[in-house]
C-alpha cells in the first residue's frame, strides 16, 4: 500500500479482523506524530476558549464552529 493512501482506503487495512495485530511501526515516527498530538490538543484548547470568547453570551458555540467549519472547507473546495 502507498504511503499517500488516503485514510478512507487505509481503514479498513488497519482495523483488519478481528484479532488481528495493528500493523508494526517506525519508533521514531511514532514519536512524531504523538508529539504533534499533543501540540495539536494545546492548539484545540486554545480554539475553543477563543470561540467561547468570541461568541455571544448563550450562543451554541459547537454550532457556531461546525457551520464556520462547513463554510471553511467549502471555501477551501472553491479556491483550488
Amino acid at each position: 500500500m502507498s504511503d499517500r493512501v488516503s485514510w478512507a482506503m487505509a481503514l479498513p487495512d488497519f482495523f483488519g479482523s478481528r484479532g488481528n495485530d495493528v500493523a508494526a511501526v517506525n519508533p521514531d515516527d511514532l514519536r512524531k506524530v504523538w508529539a504533534m498530538m499533543r501540540d495539536l490538543q494545546v492548539k484545540v484548547k486554545v480554539l475553543v476558549a477563543g470561540c467561547i470568547k468570541a461568541c455571544s453570551p448563550g450562543a451554541n458555540v459547537v454550532a457556531v464552529w461546525y457551520r464556520a467549519s462547513i463554510r471553511g472547507c467549502k471555501c477551501c473546495r472553491e479556491t483550488h
